[in-house]
């Protein structure tokens, strides 16, 4: 499969457009694409089955599997784009 690409024509859920788009593949099959973090909604890779896209927005699906999310126990991720990712520092020495 190569990296698929769509614009989207009208207002939808997520999930409910990648049904729509891909009408060959199994929901199983859409909703792995998800899971495996292999959609991305205007650039940015999302898992969220529920987002909701308006029309012009540009939907990829891509042939790899994306990165693993981050998780670290005293960090976590509040920015995210392209070029910037914004993290959260937690000390954990403090709480009783």
């Amino acid at each position: 499969m190569k990296k698929m690409i769509f614009q989207v024509d009208e207002t939808a859920r997520l999930l409910e457009f990648l049904f729509t788009a891909l009408p060959d593949k199994s929901r199983t099959t859409v909703k792995s694409y998800l899971t495996r973090r292999q959609v991305s909604v205007n650039h940015v890779v999302t898992t969220q089955f529920d987002r909701r896209l308006k029309p012009g927005d540009r939907v990829e699906i891509s042939a790899e599997k994306g990165r693993p999310e981050f998780r670290h126990a005293m960090m976590r991720i509040i920015y995210e784009e392209r070029a910037w990712l914004g993290l959260l520092y937690t000390s954990r020495a403090h709480e009783t």
